[in-house]
Formats: C-alpha cells, structure tokens, sequence
C-alpha cells in the first residue's frame, strides 16, 4: 500500500473515530504530500459514512438492549430495566441487528 492511501485512510479513520488532532494532523501531512483535496475530502465524506453507520448501530443496542430512552434521559414507562437486561449476551449474536458491524449487514 503506498503511502498516499494510508494517509487518507488514516483521515477516514480520525473521522470515524472522533480523533480531532489525528484528523488535523493527518489533513495537514496529506497536504504537504500533495494529496488532492477532492481525495482528502472523499476520505472526510467517507470516515463520516462509517461514523455515522456506527453510531446508527449502537443506537439499535441501546433500544433493543435497554429500551428506548426519552429527550430527559429517561426510560419510557414500560421499557425495559437496564438492571437483569442481559445485555452482554448478545456479544455471541451477528449481523447488524446485533451491533456487529460488517459489509453487507446493513450496519455501514
């Protein structure tokens, strides 16, 4: 792998992951490398896309493991407790249903 596509990989990654001075830091060597900005900017497009398919799926989690939540914080009335949900049990599941993120799953 050359070094021009680890570097916009390492900027899709900083955005997946949140990483401020990662993204800055690798923004600014994919510049001094001469990078493309059209390219610098489909990695930004495409590390949001992961971010975003990552935050869907936990969000999924959250509701199917501990029930929906309200704009206050709180459960609605009759959804499940957090307390006895048995949460770490679905670690054995896969497909997107189960937070596991992978091609084709509908997760990204």
């Amino acid at each position: 792998m050359d070094e021009s596509t680890k570097e916009l990989i390492a900027i899709g990654a900083s955005v997946a992951t949140n990483c401020q001075p990662c993204l800055t830091h690798h923004v600014d060597k994919a510049d001094e490398m001469g990078i493309d900005e059209a390219e610098i900017r489909e990695a930004l497009a495409i590390g949001a896309q992961v971010q975003k398919g990552g935050m869907n799926a936990m969000q999924r989690f959250i509701e199917q493991s501990f029930g929906s939540m309200s704009d206050d914080g709180n459960s609605h009335a009759g959804e499940k407790s957090i307390q006895g949900t048995g949460a770490f049990s679905l670690v054995g599941n896969t497909g997107a249903d189960s937070g596991e993120c992978s091609p084709g799953k509908g997760c990204c």
